[in-house]
């Protein structure tokens, strides 16, 4: 990523980074991935996937508020990415949120 920022591959390789910190349990560096994925690569077609796991990271880590400013951010994009996640997903994540956070 960091020789080829620019490649057409770049958001993508950025998502999967996330994915394998967060299959090691390495929560921060995860959101980290994430985040920049969403950031840097707002047009790859992993941004929204990336701020899906992002808001479950978050969750994990305990921060409810995380995880709702991800799941904000990703309802109020999905015009952009076609609105690939239904009112349902985005609603069965912020339920999940929630129940983490009652506890």
């Amino acid at each position: 990523l960091e020789d080829y920022s620019a490649s057409d591959y770049a958001g993508n390789a950025q998502y999967w980074l996330g994915e394998c910190y967060l299959g090691m349990k390495q929560y921060d560096r995860a959101v980290q991935a994430f985040e920049q994925t969403a950031d840097r690569y707002p047009e790859s077609a992993k941004a929204a996937d990336a701020l899906l796991k992002l808001a479950e990271t978050e969750r994990l880590l305990g921060s409810a508020e995380g995880a709702e400013g991800a799941i904000r951010v990703l309802a109020a994009e999905e015009w952009r990415v076609g609105r690939r996640y239904s009112e349902q997903a985005i609603a069965g994540t912020r339920a999940s949120v929630e129940r983490s956070h009652v506890r």
